[in-house]
């Protein structure tokens, strides 16, 4: 299984005295091995190979460089895996959530206007006309803000129905503080959900008697402000949308 990897502990890229920092985990179907590399002094594990056995026979590796190490135990609950870095902090390999496009620069950076539009929701039954009760979202959340929606019915994406919005509370920091901080624990010293984004649940408006119905979600999203203050854009994202509906009747 290591022989593709073999060259570089007998050329020296991997130290052969430095072979007790080798660090193993069993991670998402595939064999990760952090190792000591000689361009890499510090930390003690300067590459990481993983083994991904489901390529080809015997498995491929593929190289990067990572300094991951010690591996956690652990059993997960989703599918968001975090990696324990150094002594004290928490290593996420899928940071593209980390990451915004802006239009202009300096005083003129802002967010680009964009919008999500579902399919058309039938729920397997396109002739059947339903009574759409209030529709209910999780959004992500960095500041409080508005979310404006637009809703379409009957396979007709030409003709808007109704306008509504939801609407997210500014700040949820005394609940974080209350449960990953107190007398018992202090949970200051590691980073252990993304800094300052949090999911909140609101419920829209009812949707009407239709056959099927689609949301146009976003646009021009504003932050929540008080009577006077200046409204700007901000980050906004949608986790879940949950449709409700009551059947009618069929004559």
């Amino acid at each position: 299984m290591f022989t593709q990897i073999f060259p570089a502990l007998r050329d020296g890229d991997i130290p052969a005295g430095s072979i007790d920092n080798v660090q193993i985990g069993w991670i998402n179907n595939r064999l990760w091995v952090s190792v000591p590399w000689t361009d890499v002094s510090t930390p003690p594990r300067g590459m990481t190979f993983v083994l991904d056995p489901f390529l080809k026979s015997g498995g491929s590796w593929t190289k990067y460089t990572l300094q991951l190490g010690p591996y956690a135990t652990g059993g997960r609950i989703d599918d968001s895996l975090a990696y324990i870095y150094g002594t004290n902090r928490i290593f996420k390999l899928d940071v593209i959530d980390q990451y915004y496009d802006n239009l202009g620069t300096g005083s003129t950076n802002v967010t680009i206007d964009a919008y999500y539009r579902t399919r058309f929701i039938d729920l397997g039954e396109p002739a059947l006309k339903k009574h759409w009760r209030r529709t209910d979202i999780l959004m992500q959340v960095a500041q409080g803000y508005t979310l404006p929606v637009v809703s379409y019915s009957n396979y007709d994406p030409t003709i808007p129905i109704k306008n509504f919005s939801f609407s997210s509370v500014a700040s949820a920091s005394s609940a974080t503080k209350g449960i990953w901080d107190n007398a018992a624990s202090d949970w200051d010293a590691a980073s252990w959900s993304k800094s300052g984004v949090y999911d909140y649940m609101d419920r829209g408006s009812p949707l009407g008697v239709a056959r099927s119905v689609s949301l146009k979600i976003g646009g021009k999203v504003l932050t929540n402000a008080a009577t006077g203050s200046t409204r700007a854009s901000t980050f906004w994202g949608v986790d879940a949308l949950i449709f409700k509906y009551v059947p009618r009747r069929i004559r």
